[in-house]
């Protein structure tokens, strides 16, 4: 192996040991490291032969490409470690993201791993442990659609070249959590990725529509094309309001009583519950409605967002939760008049 190779493994393979297998805990003072002899005999053990004298300048050259090569007294042995991560991220930043991906609803259970796996990569394996602790993710509900991802890149390059994308939609069925594909194939001007409620939304524009504005849940659209067509929004978004539209379409509801509702929809309402319910027992179902028991907090936000489903949509039990929903109505009537 040329001398100058050789050297460059060397730098290589001890700015991986350092970094998947020494660190430094601030919070709790505790330490992963190595003496000079054990480095030496790790890197024999891969073929690559060194001087203790020659460690002290590899270090240096570590220390000048970032890597943050720090030591402490232990006995008569000096034990050395990376005090720092790569790219100058702290473990509780690498925490974060780990909890973002395995709460994200919109990539699947498949890619969560993987890209959380790369995640790891960025500490060393003391710390890889610490990252999935304490996260409860039980019934988290979680995409079936792999090529979200894909989906959301290929979006965010149509709206940066102005072009229009075309792709195909899916829907909930009532019989199991499955999506069917719809029948025709939208082509849409990209106005603007929306991550709210844990999904990606595309806000898109459609002039041949009667309603022009609207939004698509990333993680039911597939196939999705880049077209050789420019948008034709322009003159919409001179007065477009990105920010106003999310809140008037995407409002949450809040309340301080969680209770089991059983309500009654019409049978084309089943995409807009699994939407809204990550956990949603349909009891009985037919061609025409079904019936389902969630869990909400009763308040006059989730009476408004009923409201909204205008009449196909009815609150079976219990009776006082429908007592308080004909209540909040017959409020709103007497407000109109």
């Amino acid at each position: 192996m040329p001398k100058n190779l050789g050297q460059k493994q060397k730098l290589y393979q001890l700015a991986k040991i350092f970094f998947e297998e020494t660190d430094f805990d601030y919070a709790t003072g505790e330490m992963h490291g190595f003496t000079l002899s054990q480095l030496i005999d790790k890197l024999s053990l891969l073929g690559i032969p060194v001087e203790r004298k020659t460690l002290y300048s590899d270090f240096k050259e570590l220390r000048n490409i970032g890597v943050d090569i720090s030591s402490v007294k232990k006995g008569r042995s000096t034990v050395y470690y990376s005090a720092s991560l790569p790219f100058g991220f702290e473990l509780s930043e690498l925490k974060i993201l780990v909890d973002s991906v395995q709460a994200a609803k919109f990539i699947s259970e498949r890619q969560s791993n993987a890209i959380i796996n790369k995640i790891e990569q960025l500490c060393s394996k003391h710390q890889k442990a610490q990252l999935n602790h304490n996260l409860s993710m039980s019934g988290r509900v979680k995409t079936m659609n792999s090529s979200s991802i894909y989906a959301v890149d290929s979006i965010n390059r149509a709206i940066n070249s102005d072009s229009r994308v075309s792709f195909d939609y899916y829907k909930w069925t009532v019989r199991e959590a499955a999506l069917q594909k719809k029948n025709k194939v939208y082509i849409v001007d990209p106005i603007a990725l929306v991550w709210e409620d844990e999904n990606y939304y595309l806000i898109a524009y459609n002039s041949a529509e009667e309603e022009p504005l609207r939004h698509y849940r990333v993680d039911k659209m597939k196939n999705v094309e880049i077209l050789d067509e420019k948008r034709d929004c322009a003159e919409f978004l001179k007065s477009f309001q990105v920010n106003e539209y999310i809140q008037s379409v995407f409002g949450m509801y809040g309340g301080e009583e969680e209770r089991t509702i059983g309500i009654k929809a019409e049978t084309g309402l089943i995409g807009v519950f699994r939407d809204r319910f990550s956990e949603l027992n349909i009891v009985n179902s037919d061609e025409k409605s079904f019936v389902a028991q969630v869990s909400v907090r009763v308040s006059d936000q989730f009476f408004g967002w009923l409201f909204g489903l205008g009449n196909g949509v009815e609150i079976l039990e219990p009776v006082d939760v429908k007592q308080k929903y004909i209540n909040a109505l017959n409020e709103r009537l007497k407000s109109q008049k």
